[in-house]
């Protein structure tokens, strides 16, 4: 039983770091400050968020951008902090220099 649960541990640590391996890859070659495309952005982009005093976004309305890894749906009451990069996008950085919401 020991050795069973052994190799399950060892593939589950293995997977794990492969995982890493593959997400900081790819997390170096993308600037996620500026990974939201060209032409879809500003204004359609801006009036799905609303910003907040302590400086986060919070999305109010459904809307898709376009990320690195392909096409993000988010949805209404997701609030984002400058900093965090979700799905490769560090959207409230994004938003803070795109859009004149206040």
């Amino acid at each position: 039983m020991r050795k069973h649960l052994f190799k399950y541990f060892i593939g589950f640590v293995i997977l794990l770091t492969i995982n890493f391996l593959i997400s900081c890859s790819s997390s170096e070659k993308k600037d996620p400050k500026s990974d939201v495309s060209g032409e879809q952005k500003d204004e359609a982009i801006c009036q799905a968020f609303q910003k907040h005093s302590d400086g986060s976004w919070s999305s109010i309305s459904s809307t898709t951008i376009q990320g690195p890894n392909g096409s993000v749906q988010i949805n209404p009451g997701l609030t984002f902090r400058k900093g965090v990069v979700f799905m490769g996008i560090e959207l409230a950085t994004w938003l803070d220099e795109n859009c004149s919401k206040k």
